[in-house]
C-alpha cells in the first residue's frame, strides 16, 4: 500500500466546516467516524494511522478516502447491497456474542460500529445498549480520547467522570508526551472545570481550553 499512501485527501470543505458537520451530524450514526477519519487526514495523519485511531482497518480507510475524494460527504454514506438489513438474525446474534467475548468491555459506539461493519445492520445507540445488556456484556460508559495533532494520542477508560478521573486522564496524556507543552480542548462538563483538574494542568505545563457553552 506504499504507493496508495501518496494519494492526497481532497479538501471538499474547510476544516472548520468539517468539524461542524461532525458536531452537529444528524444522519446515519456510522457516518460520524468516517468524518472523523477525514478530519484526521486533513491534519496530515496517514491513512493507516487515521484508520487505526478510530478502530477500522487500513483497507477500510483507503476505501473511505477514495469515496470521499470522488463524491465528498455523499461518498461517506454507507452503501447497502440489496437494501439495508432491518435487524440481526439469531445466527448473527450468536456470531456477535462470540465477537464481543474477545474484549472485556465495549462502548456502545464500538459495538454499534462492529455490528454495522460485520453484519451491515444499523442500530441506534439505545438499541445497541439493550443488546449488550441482554448478552451480559460490560459497557464502558466513560471512554476518554485525546487526539494529538503533534504528539502521542491516547484513549482510556474511567468508571466515572469525576474530577479525580479527569486528572488521571491528564496524567496519562502527560506521560505519553513528557517533554511537550500540551494544549487540550474540553467541553463544559462540570468536572472538567474542577479546581483539582485546573491545578494539575497549571502545574504540569498543560493549557486547558473549553468549548463555548
Amino acid at each position: 500500500m506504499t504507493g496508495r499512501e501518496q494519494i492526497a485527501i481532497v479538501r471538499h470543505v474547510s476544516m472548520s466546516t468539517l468539524k461542524k458537520r461532525i458536531k452537529h451530524h444528524q444522519g446515519l450514526p456510522e457516518v460520524v467516524p468516517r468524518l472523523v477519519f477525514i478530519q484526521l487526514r486533513y491534519t496530515g495523519m496517514s491513512v493507516v494511522k487515521a484508520a487505526k485511531s478510530i478502530g477500522v482497518s487500513g483497507q477500510t480507510g483507503y476505501n473511505w478516502q477514495e469515496r470521499w475524494n470522488a463524491d465528498g460527504l455523499e461518498g461517506l454514506v454507507p452503501r447497502y447491497a440489496g437494501g439495508r438489513p432491518a435487524k440481526l438474525t439469531a445466527d448473527q446474534k450468536a456470531a456477535l456474542l462470540e465477537r464481543l467475548r474477545e474484549n472485556d468491555h465495549w462502548t456502545t459506539v464500538e459495538a454499534q460500529q462492529l455490528i454495522q461493519s460485520q453484519f451491515g445492520v444499523t442500530y441506534s445507540l439505545d438499541q445497541v445498549r439493550r443488546i449488550l445488556k441482554s448478552f451480559g456484556t460490560k459497557i464502558r460508559a466513560n471512554t476518554f480520547a485525546i487526539l494529538a495533532v503533534n504528539g502521542t494520542s491516547i484513549a482510556t477508560f474511567r468508571e466515572r467522570s469525576k474530577q479525580e478521573g479527569i486528572r488521571e486522564v491528564l496524567r496519562e496524556y502527560k506521560r505519553a508526551n513528557p517533554n511537550k507543552r500540551l494544549a487540550i480542548v474540553l467541553d463544559n462538563f462540570s468536572s472538567h472545570h474542577a479546581i483539582l483538574v485546573r491545578k494539575y494542568a497549571a502545574g504540569n505545563n498543560i493549557r486547558l481550553a473549553y468549548l463555548p457553552p
